[in-house]
């Protein structure tokens, strides 16, 4: 009986203990998505009084809207691209790193300049790059001979996604490249010692030694890294604005122009929100994988 006395008292003050924290995350994150829901069931202008619509705002974005698929399939294909991409380049950059060699120190300092740099002046650089008429790289692939005439890589529907990844890539890489250099440090050498002695190529110390040892790290990376591009605004809007004919319009970008340059706060907000179930599947997913390797 006194031991259970004291463990019922250890668990209420547990519950004192996480009840801040509860409060805290409730303030931050529950009240502000309760209160986003309730707004996406009103039709409210800037300017003008809400009026409650009810579940309107859904049925003219899933049914009606012309562009919300669209925007839906860019978003997925602009996130997992450049998820893809980031994390290909950032595990060579982290390879490549954790060798000894001279100057590593250095070329590991440039490599980190994409990632200090401010996002929007980043992407103005390559703005300016990828101009089809004075941008550098028309330029440099005429006087190559690869291509005979100026390409518009961000007037082209063509070109335009694949140009807006391109430069998210180069922002991100080097996020994936530092973290996961960090988690490769932290394997022991010694594994990699056996493993040669034991007549291991290199490719089979990767699969075998490096990459189960790296491989939570690189799950926290890849959710945060989708979560962060899912959501970008920035990179595509300055880039491009969502277009042309919006072949390059994102959930931030469609949002944006919908709620702010169209005034309709209320249809925004719903777009917002539809992103609210993709986050958590993701976030679902990798999690359970995550707890299923720890038991």
């Amino acid at each position: 009986n006194e031991m259970a006395t004291y463990l019922q008292q250890e668990k209420i003050k547990g519950w004192f203990f996480v009840l801040p924290l509860v409060a805290i995350l409730f303030g931050l994150i529950a009240y502000p998505l309760i209160s986003a829901f309730f707004f996406t069931l009103q039709q409210k202008r800037i300017g003008l009084p809400a009026r409650w619509v009810g579940f309107e705002n859904y049925k003219k974005i899933l049914f009606e809207d012309p562009y919300f698929w669209k925007v839906l399939y860019n978003s997925t294909i602009y996130t997992v691209s450049s998820v893809s991409g980031k994390l290909v380049i950032g595990m060579i950059m982290a390879l490549a790193l954790n060798r000894k060699f001279k100057g590593r120190d250095f070329i590991r300092g440039c490599l980190l300049f994409p990632w200090i740099l401010p996002a929007v002046v980043s992407v103005l650089i390559w703005r300016w790059m990828l101009d089809d008429m004075n941008g550098v790289i028309n330029a440099v692939l005429m006087g190559i001979g690869l291509i005979n005439e100026p390409v518009s890589w961000l007037g082209n529907v063509r070109f335009a996604m694949p140009s807006a990844i391109m430069v998210n890539i180069w922002q991100g890489f080097p996020f994936f490249g530092i973290t996961l250099l960090a988690a490769m440090q932290g394997i022991p050498n010694e594994l990699f010692e056996a493993a040669a002695v034991d007549g291991a190529s290199w490719w089979q110390q990767f699969l075998n030694i490096t990459l189960p040892g790296i491989k939570y790290v690189v799950l926290i990376d890849v959710i945060l890294s989708t979560i962060w591009t899912y959501n970008a605004f920035p990179l595509v809007w300055v880039l491009t604005q969502g277009g042309p004919v919006y072949s390059t319009h994102i959930f931030g970008t469609y949002t944006y122009e919908i709620a702010m340059m169209g005034m309709n706060l209320g249809k925004g907000v719903t777009i917002s929100m539809t992103m609210t179930p993709i986050f958590a599947v993701v976030i679902i997913f990798f999690t359970r994988y995550m707890m299923r390797e720890v038991r």
